[in-house]
């Protein structure tokens, strides 16, 4: 009997004591069920540093929504121009030979040796020569030199050549010539040693401070051409850098087979950054609104986007949130943060490729929204 007594008195003692702790295990069970499930980093100053997060804040304000083209640069067609040969002869040497080459104004271009060109030459020589004779009556002495002088002008010798021709008082079958324009070399249209006639192009130049930036449209994508506020071209070669363009042309017809309208764009090219034939990014401002915007670089494109807000110090929090419309520079935000919460603007990728290393891939409950 009394054995049974200690039996009961010790199971009671049990009971009793596992009651107690019980709240306690079920607390502790709750917080790390909670911490688990909320999508949480903890990143360091140099951490923050190492992985490029600047923080921003969300805020309200003016976005554009962006519509995109490719293009293609072309050279102006006006800046084109063609150089010629003023008189016939053998091409003796080129010192312009390489397309794209920068050319200055009055910087040489081509030797050639022409026996019209001495020819000429010595006529000009005799005929100074007589203008000193006072047989003839001074006006025609005038006239006959200007005349010989004339020659010489139209077959390209300049001033400073004729005044050289003068001083050496020899005429010479062999003469170089030298730029009229400033540009760039696109054209090589002859070779050393080549017999070309009078007008026989030789050289294309353009100047390249100026660019068309080429499109097409289709008949219902010609209004955002109306609608655009501002026009604005990126290079994949330039990654970070936006040309303003103006309207150029638009082809008032479309074309009969392809339906579509030929539109140019012209772009400020200083520095020569931009080459013709490369391809080019459009962009058309469309329409504007005040919205909730984030930077662009905030959202990571998962199933459903996501956004990095800094909760703390050194804290980060994944959130869900509904985009608008956005260009390439922000995003506008339908729903999921509020105006002034802070959010890691740059290095978003980074915090959720830290989170995916901490929790693993499949670790997506608890996302707020």
């Amino acid at each position: 009997m009394r054995s049974i007594l200690y039996l009961t008195l010790a199971a009671w003692g049990l009971w009793s004591c596992s009651e107690q702790r019980a709240p306690h295990a079920v607390h502790t069970d709750d917080m790390g069920h909670d911490m688990e499930d909320r999508p949480i980093v903890m990143l360091d100053e140099h951490q923050q540093l190492m992985a490029n997060v600047t923080i921003d804040t969300v805020r309200r304000g003016v976005i554009d929504e962006m519509v995109t083209m490719l293009g293609t640069t072309a050279v102006d067609d006006n800046s084109r121009v063609v150089i010629s040969a003023r008189l016939k002869g053998r091409i003796d040497a080129l010192y312009a030979r390489n397309p794209g080459q920068p050319i200055r104004k009055g910087s040489p271009l081509y030797s050639i040796y022409s026996e019209e060109l001495m020819t000429n030459a010595s006529e000009y020589l005799t005929v100074l020569q007589a203008s000193q004779d006072t047989v003839l009556p001074p006006n025609i002495r005038a006239r006959l030199l200007q005349a010989a002088r004339r020659k010489l002008e139209l077959q390209g010798l300049k001033a400073a050549q004729i005044k050289a021709l003068e001083r050496k008082g020899a005429s010479s079958a062999l003469v170089t010539y030298f730029s009229d324009h400033s540009g760039t070399l696109t054209q090589l249209m002859v070779y050393e040693g080549q017999y070309v006639e009078e007008g026989t192009p030789l050289f294309g130049l353009a100047d390249l401070s100026e660019v068309w930036v080429e499109t097409q449209l289709y008949a219902g994508e010609v209004a955002y051409l109306r609608q655009a506020g501002k026009v604005e071209v990126e290079f994949l070669h330039l990654p970070g850098a936006y040309f303003a363009a103006t309207l150029a042309f638009e082809n008032p017809t479309l074309d009969a087979n392809t339906k579509v309208n030929r539109v140019r764009f012209r772009l400020p090219n200083p520095g020569g950054q931009v080459k013709p034939g490369e391809m080019a990014y459009i962009h058309l401002s469309k329409a504007s609104r005040q919205t909730v915007v984030v930077p662009r670089g905030a959202i990571v494109y998962e199933t459903m986007p996501a956004v990095w807000v800094l909760t703390a110090p050194g804290t980060f929090e994944k959130r869900h949130v509904r985009l608008g419309i956005q260009n390439k520079k922000e995003v506008e935000l339908l729903e999921g943060l509020e105006p002034g919460e802070r959010i890691a603007a740059t290095g978003s990728y980074l915090i959720n490729s830290e989170y995916i290393l901490q929790k693993g891939a499949g670790s997506m409950g608890g996302m707020k929204m």
